[in-house]
């Protein structure tokens, strides 16, 4: 999500992978509800068409569905490219 401030993702995403105990900051849906911080997780996914491993930190909150942020996708080294087609991620390798 382009707009997101944090990655994020509901308690029963990757279960098994740790809980750990971290602060949290204050986030807010878009209707104004704080949503409740439970800590965070390191999660390795695999990318559907490359097959390369990313890792997201994801806070964990009551939301629906994970949300990964693109400013997080950033600042870990990996673009996002945006089209009609759909959304992909891009590596400092790949992007030249």
């Amino acid at each position: 999500d382009s707009a997101a401030a944090r990655s994020v993702c509901p308690p029963t995403f990757a279960p098994k992978t740790q809980l750990k105990d971290t602060p949290g900051t204050r986030l807010r849906q878009a209707n104004g509800t704080l949503l409740t911080h439970y800590g965070s997780k390191t999660v390795d996914m695999r990318e559907a068409q490359s097959g390369r491993t990313v890792r997201g930190k994801f806070e964990v909150r009551d939301v629906r569905k994970p949300i990964m942020a693109v400013s997080a996708l950033n600042d870990g080294g990996q673009g996002v490219w945006f089209s009609s087609d759909g959304s992909f991620l891009v590596s400092k390798q790949h992007a030249g």
